[in-house]
């Protein structure tokens, strides 16, 4: 949860700052928004690779080889004053985080029972939420009261501590059935691949996690130009921001118990995409706090904090056995759908002079997600008792 918590952080601590940033450095809204948005990008490169490498060498392997580019990438970023070295720093950072963050599923599907599986997927994603938290609530208070250059050397003493605890006590179960572990001698990615493919349902979760991903990322990359334009400051930015996952964070564990108490999956995704829909537009054009944070929270509980669901969702579609592959892709159309969002938003920005106009693309996702999530099939084990 530590070294997940951390990729998030250093993915969105310059989210918040975006202005601070363009105006120390002198570098456009391009390449301010590229130290975020590199992110997405190489997930698509990545996300396959890293699923592969998840079924056919375990979790520990991978998530190590994560832990260890992430705390030699955190060190570039000290050279901030210039763009290259700091973008170098994001760039290896973003390498790192398939190989952390993929994990979530295979490590929840091989240390724990069924029974306890969707819980494990609630708490890796709360600890993405928290690490999202931390960076919008934290870096902008830091940045103003002790500058970019403070703020970078804390966090890379935060990240190197991560990866040194995850190498020292991170472990493989001990008890991994031998079945289990020779099916990982054997796997053949090709053919994993293939019997995903011809899965309905995880074509469906797929489209559905472009959809998702995309809104996220494209909501939390131009959080400050979007609401600047309401009169919000940047540490107020930030806040909104915070609310938002503190509201996904507090979804994470609610929404998976009462999934399992209710032993349903698909009603969580048709009231999610549902209600996202409804809320995005006055959360977009709300000119006072406390709309903004109130709706901010319902966007984060029933929208974001829906990750250990799909999660979830993913290994009982294809098993426990292709997990690690299903998720890698999964996660790689997630991110597609992370840099369309993201530049499609910057598109029409550029062309209509005002980010706002993205609010009627953000809403024409949502009800196509409601219609994916409608023709999808209930996935929980128990679904015909």
């Amino acid at each position: 949860m530590y070294a997940i918590a951390l990729t998030q952080f250093l993915w969105l601590n310059f989210a918040p700052i975006e202005t601070a940033v363009r105006h120390q450095l002198g570098i456009d809204v391009f390449k301010v928004g590229l130290l975020t948005s590199i992110f997405p990008i190489l997930s698509i490169i990545l996300s396959a690779p890293v699923g592969t490498l998840l079924d056919a060498k375990g979790f520990r392997f991978t998530v190590s080889l994560g832990v260890i580019i992430m705390g030699v990438s955190v060190l570039l970023r000290l050279k901030y004053h210039s763009y290259a070295w700091l973008f170098a720093g994001q760039f290896g950072i973003s390498v790192a985080q398939p190989f952390i963050l993929n994990s979530v599923s295979k490590f929840a599907s091989v240390w724990f029972d069924k029974d306890e599986s969707v819980i494990a997927n609630g708490l890796g994603s709360m600890a993405m939420f928290i690490g999202m938290i931390a960076a919008m609530v934290i870096t902008p208070v830091l940045v103003a009261g002790k500058g970019l250059g403070y703020s970078l050397y804390v966090y890379a003493g935060i990240t190197l501590l991560g990866s040194i605890l995850f190498l020292l006590l991170g472990k493989d179960n001990p008890s991994l059935s031998s079945s289990l572990k020779e099916e990982e001698k054997e796997y053949k990615g090709l053919d994993a691949y293939k019997s995903i493919f011809g899965m309905k349902d995880m074509l469906l979760l797929i489209a559905i996690m472009f959809i998702g991903i995309g809104f996220f990322n494209g909501l939390m990359t131009w959080m400050d130009e979007l609401l600047s334009q309401n009169g919000f400051s940047t540490v107020q930015t930030g806040t909104i921001g915070g609310v938002i996952i503190g509201g996904g964070i507090l979804g994470a564990l609610a929404i998976p118990l009462l999934s399992d108490v209710l032993k349903r999956r698909k009603p969580f995704l048709i009231i999610a995409t549902l209600l996202g829909g409804s809320v995005i537009y006055p959360f977009l054009d709300a000119r006072s706090m406390t709309s903004a944070m109130v709706l901010g929270a319902v966007i984060g509980f029933f929208v974001i904090s829906l990750l250990p669901i799909i999660l979830q969702m993913t290994t009982e579609i294809v098993g426990e056995r292709l997990t690690g592959t299903a998720t890698g892709l999964l996660m790689l159309i997630g991110s597609v759908g992370a840099v369309v969002v993201i530049y499609l938003m910057e598109w029409i920005k550029n062309v209509t002079n005002s980010f706002r106009n993205s609010i009627w693309l953000m809403m024409a996702f949502f009800v196509a997600a409601l219609v994916l999530s409608i023709l999808i099939k209930e996935t929980h084990p128990d679904r015909g008792k």
